[in-house]
């Protein structure tokens, strides 16, 4: 048994169905792509350009 306040479940898509036996919900559905959401203080705080991966250098 591991003794913990908080634990980080890392498997992608499958962090749902990995933690569903130990009655942990986690609302994750897998999608094709990025996603990036954050809160911002103001509108010029938002990014302007995508946070997507290897397309800018």
């Amino acid at each position: 048994m591991l003794d913990a306040e908080q634990i980080v479940a890392a498997a992608g898509a499958a962090s749902a169905a990995l933690l569903r036996p130990l009655r942990i919900r986690l609302p994750l559905y897998p999608l094709k792509g990025y996603s990036l959401t954050v809160n911002v203080k103001s509108l010029a705080a938002a990014p302007s350009i995508s946070v997507t991966p290897g397309l800018h250098p």
